[in-house]
Parts: structure tokens; C-alpha cells; sequence
């Protein structure tokens, strides 16, 4: 309250265009008491850019401030219990409020919540992705991407989705929509949600001659160890992808390492992979499949440098996996200290 009050002061508010950087986190139903000799600036600033007045939850007073910051680059959006159906704070179901300011100029938005029960609305989704300046989003998702999405191309380089729903079929009229999406990471927050990885593979096609970074934190469908996948979910043919994480089901984990499938599977160029493994126990034939997986990959992606195993890995097996990389010359690292070094390198590109 007092920022806005400092942004809307005479005098005062050219400082709002020296802000290139904001984050804000909020609880949507709880306002601060406005002063009541502040009212007639609220109100009047209100009035001026088109919104609901009063303003009478701190909803109302953060979409209020993104009216007000013409520059920002960065801008960081943590609420923490508004209902993905009430999303004025964007201004994105207001009937004739032009887009705000800070959302034109906005390069990296991130946009999430505590709790894997609120989100975005498909709507409002789609709104972030074909923002004018957009680069990278962050967003939670809560419910479905109608499939019959509007013509729209968006300029967003760098997509992380942490998806709250049911199914993974909103996933393909998204990714039909960036022309050229670099980074990609797509994780369900909720456990049980099954995932069909052949659905999700073809979902990704439009997008693999691009994609350098792939990140895939979901829990697959045991089912489609049955359906074909380890053959059809094929990055063979993605000629930039250089760091992946992924289930091991969605690779030929559950069927027989030879070079000729391995080939058919791994991307060319891969520098560093994550692998889930998503069994409760370790059976010694899991383990050394893992491990004639890992030796035959030398031949097959040459490139490879680095591995993390996720999953229930006690140390003794995860010792062994760790033997095995040392003497073929990759770095086994554990889960936790996984980052994608060819971030940066990218970046620099």
C-alpha cells in the first residue's frame, strides 16, 4: 500500500518507470485499511485506467499496480488462495481494460501457487503466452487448453508448466502455439495422476526441431509399458536436444538394450540425463538393465556427460550405478544436485 500510495503521489510517480524487476505475493481476500485521505487517489487512479471500484481486496490493488509500471522485465506474481475463475489481477476479464502496462512489457512472468489447487485458467494462459514481449513463462495451470484454440503464435523461448489437472491432452494445443519454444519443463504436482507417454511425445512433436532442454517430472501410465511406447517415443530425430529429464518407461527401460533401438530412441547430440525410475522396489533385472543402458548410451550418444537416477535408489544401488559411470567416463550426480549445465551455455547462444 504504501509503494502504491509513493507511485501515485505527484511528483513522485515517474519512479515507476525505473522498475524493471517486481515481485508481489498476496492473499486475495485480505486488504490493507486504506487511509481515508488516500481514498480519493485510489479511487481516481481506479477510475483512470478503467478498473472496478472500490478497491476493496488486495486483488483489486495488484492489478491496480500493474497499470502503473511501464518497464518491467521481470515480474514475479505469488497469490495465495485466488480462484483461478476470479483473475482480474491480471486484468484479463475486465470488459474493456486495455492489457496492463507491466504485462507489455514483461519479458520473464512467473505466475504460481502454494497449493495444487489453484491455477490459471485456460484463458488466462493463453493470454500469458502471447503477451507482446514475452520470452519465459512460469505458470501454474489448474484446468484444461480448449482444443479449439484460436489462431495465435506466441514468441515464449522458455516454458515451465506445473499442471494441476487430470489429463495431459490440454499439453497439445499448447505447444502448437510457441514458434520456436527452447526449454521446455512440464511437471504434475499431482502424484497420481497417470500419464499416457505416447500421448505426450506426439503433444511435443510440433516442437522438436527447437527444443535443447526437456524436462519431464510426471508420473506415466504403467499401461503404456504395454502399448508400444519405448519404441514410438523416439528423440532420434531431435537434432538440437542436448539435456533431458524423463521417466525411464518412456525410454526402452523394460525391454532389451541393443544399439539399434538405443539409436532409435536417443537424440544425437545429448549432453545430460535424468532418469525416473518409477518402480517401488529394485529388482536386480531393473538394475541391470539401468546398467547396460548406461554402458550402451556411450556408443550411441557420445556426447554424454552427466546422469542423475531418481526414484527409491538405496546407496548401495546407487553405488553401483555410480561404478559403472565412473569407469566409462560420466558423472553420476545425485538428484538433488541435477542442474542442466547447458542452461547458460544456450543462453549465451
Amino acid at each position: 500500500m504504501l509503494f502504491l500510495r509513493t507511485l501515485l503521489t505527484p511528483g513522485l510517480d515517474t519512479l515507476a518507470t525505473h522498475v524493471r524487476s517486481i515481485s508481489v505475493s498476496w492473499d486475495s481476500l485480505l486488504a490493507e485499511p486504506i487511509d481515508p485521505v488516500d481514498l480519493p487517489l485510489f479511487h481516481a487512479a481506479a477510475q483512470l485506467h478503467g478498473l472496478t471500484e472500490p478497491c476493496t481486496m488486495t486483488n483489486d490493488f495488484v492489478e491496480l499496480l500493474l497499470h502503473l509500471l511501464p518497464r518491467v522485465h521481470s515480474l514475479v506474481l505469488r497469490p495465495a488462495d485466488t480462484p483461478s475463475t476470479y483473475d482480474t489481477f491480471l486484468g484479463s476479464t475486465t470488459a474493456g481494460v486495455p492489457l496492463p502496462l507491466a504485462l507489455r512489457s514483461v519479458r520473464n512472468l512467473s505466475c504460481t501457487w502454494n497449493s495444487h489447487y489453484y491455477g490459471v485458467t485456460g484463458e488466462m494462459f493463453l493470454m500469458m503466452m502471447t503477451l507482446p514481449n514475452i520470452r519465459t513463462l512460469d505458470v501454474q495451470i489448474l484446468d484444461g487448453v480448449n482444443d479449439a484454440l484460436p489462431t495465435a503464435t506466441s514468441a515464449v523461448t522458455t516454458l515451465h508448466i506445473l499442471y494441476s489437472g487430470q489429463s495431459i491432452k490440454p499439453l497439445a494445443p499448447i505447444l502448437r502455439v510457441p514458434r520456436a519454444l527452447t526449454h521446455l519443463s512440464f511437471i504434475i504436482s499431482i502424484h497420481a495422476t497417470d500419464v499416457d507417454l505416447l500421448e505426450l511425445h506426439h503433444a511435443l512433436e510440433p516442437q522438436r526441431n527447437t527444443i535443447q532442454l526437456l524436462d519431464l517430472r510426471l508420473t506415466p501410465d504403467h499401461r503404456s509399458a504395454h502399448q508400444g511406447v519405448a519404441l514410438t517415443a523416439s528423440f532420434a530425430t531431435w537434432p538440437v536436444l542436448r539435456g533431458l529429464r524423463c521417466p525411464l518407461r518412456m525410454l526402452p527401460g523394460d525391454r532389451p538394450c541393443t544399439m539399434r533401438r538405443l539409436r532409435e530412441v536417443f537424440p544425437p547430440n545429448l549432453c545430460e540425463l535424468q532418469l525416473f525410475v518409477d518402480y517401488a522396489y529394485w529388482y536386480a533385472d531393473v538394475l541391470d538393465a539401468l546398467l547396460r543402458l548406461i554402458v550402451c548410451m556411450t556408443e550411441v550418444v557420445p556426447l554424454l556427460r552427466k546422469v542423475a537416477i531418481s526414484g527409491n535408489c538405496d546407496r548401495p544401488v546407487w553405488m553401483q550405478v555410480w561404478s559403472v559411470c565412473r569407469q566409462i567416463g560420466i558423472e553420476l550426480v545425485p538428484e538433488s544436485e541435477f542442474e542442466f549445465a547447458v542452461v547458460e551455455e544456450v543462453g549465451r547462444k
